[in-house]
């Protein structure tokens, strides 16, 4: 570190140059036996660094630091740092900060108490020395540099009053929810003294809730010095739509008509919606205070409408009956299907009640379903599909583990239904596939594939479609189900059945992590 110094021939020079320039007297120094705080109060201190050296590899780098101390009165201080580093390899970098401290005066040494801790200086010929002999030089400061610090101490002065504010903000705030089932929405009361307490500040008082995430966000706000009660309340616009389709097109089974394409297709999308997604809805509550925003507890709803299986379609569209759901054994509360196979085939997939639903879909490998379906929310991946972390065999696409069949603790249907369940294996999959009869049809008002093994019995495959990102895709027309067996040539597929009008194929490419498919489950 290169320190200030003043040679005498130079101090010669400079002292001959201002007897002989034809120019303003300056303003003179501080006469450094007045009280040390008058000295300091309308000064900023500088200190500069450089260093000059060369390297082989990277070329010439230099480098330049700055620090200035800016004292104001009421022995209240400001203190504003400026770093500045320069590589010809790099580019230029600019970090600034401001702090504010306090400062005492005890003869000649100045300390100076921040929050992280302390700094002592001692003024010597006119310079500050800190203690690790740091010089620090002098000069008077600009009107620029007063408006400077009066900005930023009143910008301080803001930054400490809303952590004050945020910090207590619960303790104004009190809010009381009721759902209310026969007008299909949340009623929600925010008791709030935020306005009074803290006058002349905005505040926002809100909801955010969704099905399986909270996707959508309600609020109000509120400023001024009186304290209001608040009453909101979220409409399940799409609740309300799909219940009243429901209504009307069982209305019309009942009445002995045949619907169309398009309203079995509605009637598809209405039960699945009511009977499924629509269990999936929370919500919790918020106040927003300067861009941060502050959560109560989380709420959940179970709001559900219970469907019978007198909306079952008549217009010839396939097997709409149960004849065909035999049922040869249950085993851990869960009903099975002999087809005469090496392995018996539950009757319903994994998140379903009946055969009929849809259940949840699930990223290979992954026992949770998710709001979004893609690599980066891959549990065995790093964000992309080349830097998977378990089941690989190639280093091409990550690390190699050389494991080609689920674990049970990452098999869902071992984790969801007991140790006698698991996912089936390619080789019970290619089996299920070849050695049976596929015949599309639709079943209690959904469209799937009925598989009948060699020995006359059969289960149902909903055509529960797949997703991708935030979408299920194909509801209704395809269906797609995991296996249990990566794919050994490329690491970012595992195998699986998929379906639809017409076809059937055991295939190989399924994306792990970019694709939820439908499980079901087999047992020995």
């Amino acid at each position: 570190m290169r320190k200030i110094k003043f040679a005498a021939s130079n101090l010669l020079l400079v002292m001959m140059c201002f007897m002989f320039a034809a120019c303003p007297e300056p303003d003179p120094e501080p006469d450094i036996e007045e009280n040390l705080v008058n000295t300091l109060k309308m000064y900023k201190w500088e200190y500069y660094d450089v260093d000059d050296f060369t390297d082989t590899d990277y070329g010439g780098f230099w480098g330049s630091y700055t620090y200035r101390l800016y004292f104001m009165d009421n022995n209240v201080g400001y203190h504003y740092s400026v770093i500045k580093d320069y590589d010809s390899s790099l580019g230029n970098s600019q970090k600034t900060s401001f702090d504010k401290f306090t400062y005492s005066v005890s003869g000649n040494t100045v300390r100076l108490n921040f929050k992280s801790g302390q700094d002592t200086y001692t003024y010597r010929n006119g310079l500050l020395v800190s203690s690790s002999e740091s010089y620090y030089e002098p000069s008077r400061m600009t009107e620029s540099d007063k408006d400077f610090v009066k900005r930023k101490a009143q910008e301080l002065e803001e930054d400490e009053e809303n952590a004050e504010i945020s910090s207590n903000i619960k303790d104004y705030v009190d809010i009381t929810y009721e759902y209310v089932k026969e007008d299909m929405c949340i009623e929600f009361t925010i008791d709030t003294e935020l306005g009074k307490e803290f006058p002349g500040k905005t505040f926002k008082y809100g909801i955010e809730y969704g099905y399986g995430d909270y996707e959508y966000t309600s609020y109000c706000e509120m400023g001024g010095n009186s304290s209001r009660t608040f009453v909101m309340s979220i409409l399940f616009a799409e609740y309300a739509i799909y219940y009243n389709s429901y209504i009307a097109l069982r209305e019309k089974i009942d009445d002995g008509e045949k619907l169309d394409d398009s309203e079995q297709e509605l009637l598809e999308d209405v039960v699945y919606y009511l009977e499924k997604d629509v269990k999936k809805f929370k919500a919790r509550y918020f106040v927003e205070y300067n861009g941060e925003r502050f959560y109560f507890n989380a709420y959940f709803y179970n709001i559900k409408i219970d469907l019978d299986d007198s909306y079952n379609n008549s217009n010839g569209g396939g097997n709409t009956n149960d004849e065909n759901n035999q049922t040869t054994g249950t085993i851990q509360g869960h009903s099975y299907v002999d087809l005469g196979l090496s392995v018996k085939w539950a009757t319903c997939n994994v998140g379903a009640s009946k055969p009929e639903d849809y259940g949840d879909h699930y990223d290979w490998g992954e026992t949770d379903t998710k709001s979004k379906y893609s690599d980066k929310t891959y549990k065995w991946c790093k964000g992309t599909d080349d830097t998977m972390t378990k089941y690989c065999t190639d280093s091409e696409y990550g690390t190699v583990d050389n494991r080609t069949t689920l674990t049970s603790s990452d098999d869902v249907a071992t984790v969801k239904w007991g140790s006698k369940w698991r996912m089936p294996t390619k080789e019970e999959m290619k089996e299920l596939d070849e050695d049976c009869t596929w015949t599309w049809t639709t079943q209690n008002g959904v469209k799937g594939m009925k598989v009948t093994g060699p020995n006359g019995n059969s289960i149902f495959l909903p055509a529960a479609g797949y997703r991708i990102d935030t979408d299920l895709c194909y509801r209704g027309s395809d269906g797609r189900y995991w296996s249990a067996t990566l794919n050994e040539s490329n690491s970012n597929y595992a195998c699986n059945l998929r379906f639809g009008s017409g076809y059937s194929y055991l295939y190989y490419w399924g994306s792990r992590g970019y694709s939820g498919f439908s499980v079901r489950p087999v047992t020995e």
